[in-house]
């Protein structure tokens, strides 16, 4: 804008003193926002650091594991428990069987539950 062309508007008191409080309040609040992300940033990376050592530490874990795997000898275990372990496919198989006979029986009702809709539209 040029200088020949400046508007200026009165305010009374209140006015000038509600803005001001206003804008002061308005600035409080956006220093506490950059407070506030500036602790979520500081948090993030001391999160990050956390993550990265327990990831540090899992490996670790991983490789003295595999090491005492090697070294400890194998268990012998009896025929009765292998049974019981040999076959996690066939006990996932039970489940999905269950589960599809649960998806057919709820299937079934819902058929039953047309059928009688129907009969009740065809009632009335």
């Amino acid at each position: 804008m040029s200088e020949g062309n400046l508007i200026h508007i009165r305010l009374d008191y209140e006015e000038a003193f509600d803005t001001k409080k206003s804008i002061l309040s308005s600035q409080m609040y956006l220093l506490k926002l950059l407070r506030n992300i500036e602790n979520y940033k500081f948090l993030k990376t001391e999160e990050f650091q956390y993550k990265q050592k327990i990831l540090k530490k899992i490996k670790e874990t991983k490789i003295n594991i595999r090491a005492l795997e090697k070294i400890l000898p194998k268990a012998k275990i009896p025929k009765s428990l292998r049974h019981r372990n040999e076959d996690p496919e066939k006990e996932n198989f039970k489940v999905k069987s269950r589960n599809k006979s649960i998806e057919g029986q709820l299937s079934e009702i819902k058929r039953k539950l047309d059928n009688l809709q129907r009969k009740n539209l065809e009632l009335i």
